[in-house]
């Protein structure tokens, strides 16, 4: 079946979706790999002279001046759009998420595997191990026009191909037709659901619920590291 021909019927939804992007335990001047440090004084003075912020205002109260408070938000932005299943970055972003936990970790794990085996087989590259540092997130989604492609098991085999064609095509069509998001069958997790969103929108919000790395050994082991998040009791006493 081809995409333009595949019946779009969209519902109405509300759902929570898992996704998982890199993140560093320790900072990194973002400037290092362009300047040397004693230029840096002075990019800071641009930077803060042009970026819309008002930096005489204690940093407690600046959060709101910075747009967008979403901690994911950012693959709708041009310059952050990237390949993926459903776009070739060319065009439009999508932020990928899935319904379960579990989905989630593994759809990102095939892709650091590969990753990895590539990594290893440069011999400037000694390391036993490579740590992939990762954040789960957890967002709260309301779609008006979402599209569940998992009750279409005649297109499963090609929205799962490593082959994207067909569901760029699918995409783009959900791009031109207005569509939120896609309920579609993971391609790396049996019965899994993965949610591609394709209208910021939809996400009312995402929080961050644990950190947890992937420990990639040269022999293709991987352990499984988490760093879980906990809500801490505030003693009454304070009066805070």
């Amino acid at each position: 079946m081809k995409p333009e021909k595949v019946p779009f019927k969209p519902t109405a939804r509300n759902f929570s979706s898992f996704r998982n992007i890199a993140t560093f335990s320790l900072p990194q001047n973002i400037y290092d790999d362009i300047a040397p440090p004693s230029a840096f004084e002075t990019i800071y003075k641009h930077e803060n002279s042009s970026s819309g912020i008002d930096h005489q205002k204690k940093k407690i109260n600046r959060p709101f001046q910075y747009g967008d408070a979403s901690l994911s938000l950012y693959v709708f932005q041009k310059l952050k759009w990237k390949r993926g299943r459903f776009s070739s970055g060319m065009k439009y972003g999508v932020w990928y998420g899935a319904l379960e936990e579990e989905t989630s970790r593994l759809e990102i794990l095939y892709h650091l595997l590969k990753q990895s085996k590539e990594l290893f087989q440069n011999p400037k590259i000694s390391d036993p191990q490579i740590v992939h540092q990762r954040v789960m997130l957890k967002a709260q989604c309301r779609a008006s026009r979402l599209v569940d492609l998992t009750k279409m098991p005649s297109i499963h085999a090609k929205l799962t191909d490593d082959n994207y064609v067909f569901c760029y095509s699918m995409g783009e069509r959900a791009m031109r037709e207005n569509m939120d998001a896609f309920f579609s069958p993971s391609a790396r997790v049996s019965g899994g659901t993965c949610t591609p969103i394709f209208n910021p929108d939809t996400i009312q919000k995402d929080e961050i619920i644990y950190y947890f790395d992937f420990i990639v050994h040269r022999d293709m082991r991987v352990k499984y590291k988490k760093s879980q998040i906990e809500a801490l009791t505030i003693p009454s006493q304070w009066n805070i």
